[in-house]
C-alpha cells in the first residue's frame, strides 16, 4: 500500500478531530467547574500548553515506530527492562504486550466509538434545531448522530480518496468559521461600547474562582476534549508520506493553529454572554449567535457552522479510529478478521498505465459504526467524556514513559538511533501533568474512575486468559 497522506492533509486530521464538537460544547462545563473568565482562559491556555508537549513527545515516537495503531504500537515496543533483549520481539516485553493490549481493547470498544458519539451527537442536536418542530422529539439529535455515523462509514468504505478530499475541504471551512465567530464577537463590543452585560471578567467573577483541585481536574478534561485530535496522526502514520520529516511538522503545526483559535473564540464567548448562561447552555454557540447576529440570523448560521465543524471531525475520527482496529488484527491482538481491507486502485495519470492502490479495512469501519451508534443511545457530555479521558491519558502517560522515559534508561543505543528526539525535561513535565490530571480527575468523579479501571481490569484477565491460551 502507498502512503498517501500528505503533509497538508495530516495537519488536516489533526486540526479535523480537534475542531469539532469541543468548542461548541466544553466552554460550559469549563467555566462551571472553575467559576470566572480568566481562570477558564488559563484552563484553555494551559491545556493547549499541554498538548504541546504531548506533541513534542508523540512527535519522536511517531519518527521512531512509522506505523499505524499510535499508543498501541509504541507499547508493545516499550517497558523491556532488559538492556539485552530484543525489544521487537513482544515474547521480551509482557509489561508492554499487556498495556499494548489494554490500549487496543479500550479504543476499539469503548474511546473511539464513545467519542464519535459525542461528536455525531453534537451534529444531531444542531441539525434538528434547523427544524423547530422535529427538536422537540427528545431522541431525534441521537438518531440524526446515527445516521450521520453510518453515511461517512459508507462515504470511507466506498472512496479512501473521496474521504480524504472531504477531510481536506472542511477543515479549511472550520477555519474559517472560527475565524468568523471570534471577529463577530470582537465587532459586537466595539459596535457596543456601553456593553455590560457579561460579567465572566469582573472582580465579582475573580471572587468565585473555584480553589477546588478536582474542580480544575474536571475542567482541564473538558477543555483537552476540544484539542482531543491532537493525537490523531500518529494512528495512521503507516499512511504518511515520509513521516520521519511530516509527522513532527504536522503535530506542532496543528495544535498550535488550534490553541490561537480556540483562544479567540473562548474570549469572544466569554465576553458577550453572561455567566449564568454559558453554564446552563448546551449550545453555546447558538445563545452567542442570538447575541451578536439576532435569532432570525443566527438560528441559521450558527447551525450550519456547527453541522460543518462536527461532520469534518466525524470523518477524522472514522478514518483513524478503524485504522487503529485494523493494525491492532494484523498484530493478532484482535480476530484478523477485523484487518481485512478492500483495495482502491487509480490510475496515476490518463497517460500512464501505473495505478496506486489504497486500502480500506472494511470489517474495522463497520464494527466501529455498530458500537458508536449505539453510544448515541446514551450520549451525555461530561460524564461521557471523564470516562474517555481517565482511559485516554492513562494511555498519554503510559506511552511516554515507556517509550521516550524509561527507552532511553533501558535501550540508550536504540533511542540514540531516533530521527527525532523530544528534549527530556518535556516529556518529563508531561508525564507528571497527565498522570496528576488522571489521579485528581478519579479523586474529584470516582464513578467514571471506577468504571474506567473496572474497564481496564477485566482487559487484564482476558489478556492473561489470552497468555495462557496461545501457551497451551
Amino acid at each position: 500500500q502507498k502512503r498517501s497522506i500528505s503533509l497538508f492533509t495530516g495537519i488536516g486530521l489533526i486540526l479535523g478531530l480537534s475542531i469539532g464538537s469541543g468548542i461548541y460544547a466544553s466552554p460550559g462545563p469549563v467555566l462551571v467547574r472553575v467559576g470566572s473568565g480568566i481562570a477558564a482562559l488559563c484552563v484553555w491556555l494551559f491545556s493547549g500548553l499541554l498538548v504541546l508537549l504531548g506533541c513534542a513527545c508523540y512527535a519522536e515516537l511517531g519518527a521512531a515506530f512509522p506505523g499505524n495503531g499510535g499508543e498501541g504500537l509504541y507499547l508493545l515496543h516499550s517497558y523491556s527492562f532488559d538492556p539485552d533483549a530484543n525489544i521487537d520481539n513482544p515474547a521480551n516485553n509482557p509489561l508492554g504486550s499487556l498495556l499494548s493490549f489494554l490500549f487496543v481493547c479500550t479504543n476499539v470498544l469503548v474511546a473511539r466509538p464513545c467519542s464519535l458519539a459525542v461528536i455525531a451527537s453534537v451534529f444531531g442536536e444542531y441539525l434538528a434545531r434547523l427544524v423547530p418542530v422535529l427538536h422537540s422529539l427528545d431522541m431525534l439529535p441521537r438518531i440524526l448522530g446515527a445516521i450521520l455515523i453510518w453515511l461517512l462509514t459508507g462515504l470511507h468504505i466506498s472512496s479512501n480518496r473521496l474521504s480524504t478530499l472531504v477531510q481536506d475541504v472542511f477543515t479549511i471551512l472550520k477555519l474559517i468559521s472560527l475565524l468568523l465567530i471570534s471577529i463577530w464577537g470582537f465587532v459586537y463590543l466595539y459596535d457596543h461600547p456601553e456593553y455590560d452585560e457579561a460579567h465572566n471578567f469582573s472582580q465579582q467573577a475573580w471572587e468565585r474562582t473555584s480553589t477546588n483541585v478536582g474542580n480544575y481536574a474536571i475542567a482541564f478534561y473538558s477543555a483537552l476534549w476540544a484539542y482531543d485530535g491532537w493525537s490523531n496522526l500518529n494512528l495512521v502514520t503507516g499512511e504518511l508520506k515520509n513521516p520521519s520529516r511530516n509527522l513532527p511538522r504536522a503535530v506542532l503545526i496543528g495544535p498550535s493553529i488550534v490553541i490561537i483559535a480556540y483562544l479567540l473564540v473562548n474570549l469572544s464567548y466569554y465576553l458577550i454572554l453572561p455567566s449564568d448562561t454559558v453554564a446552563s447552555s448546551t449550545s453555546i454557540a447558538l445563545d452567542f449567535g442570538n447575541h451578536v447576529l439576532g435569532k432570525t440570523a443566527s438560528s441559521i448560521v450558527i447551525p450550519c457552522i456547527v453541522l460543518g465543524s462536527t461532520f469534518g471531525a466525524a470523518n477524522a475520527g472514522i478514518y483513524t479510529g478503524a485504522r487503529v482496529t485494523a493494525s491492532a488484527a494484523l498484530r493478532a491482538q484482535i480476530p484478523s478478521f477485523f484487518a481485512q481491507s478492500h483495495i482502491h486502485h487509480r490510475i496515476s495519470s490518463p497517460s500512464s498505465s501505473t495505478s496506486t492502490a489504497t486500502a480500506t479495512p472494511v470489517n474495522a469501519l463497520i464494527l466501529q459504526a455498530i458500537l458508536a451508534s449505539a453510544f448515541c443511545a446514551v450520549a451525555k457530555f461530561e460524564p461521557l467524556v471523564t470516562f474517555y479521558s481517565n482511559l485516554a491519558w492513562f494511555f498519554y502517560f503510559a506511552a511516554v514513559l515507556g517509550g521516550i522515559l524509561i527507552m532511553r534508561w533501558t535501550h540508550p543505543e536504540k533511542w540514540a538511533e531516533r530521527p527525532f528526539r523530544v528534549w527530556l525535561p518535556v516529556a518529563i513535565v508531561f508525564c507528571c501533568a497527565a498522570g496528576g490530571l488522571v489521579v485528581f480527575s478519579v479523586y474529584e468523579r470516582p464513578l467514571e474512575g471506577v468504571l474506567g479501571f473496572g474497564f481496564l481490569a477485566i482487559g487484564v484477565c482476558v489478556w492473561y486468559v489470552r497468555e495462557m491460551w496461545d501457551e497451551s
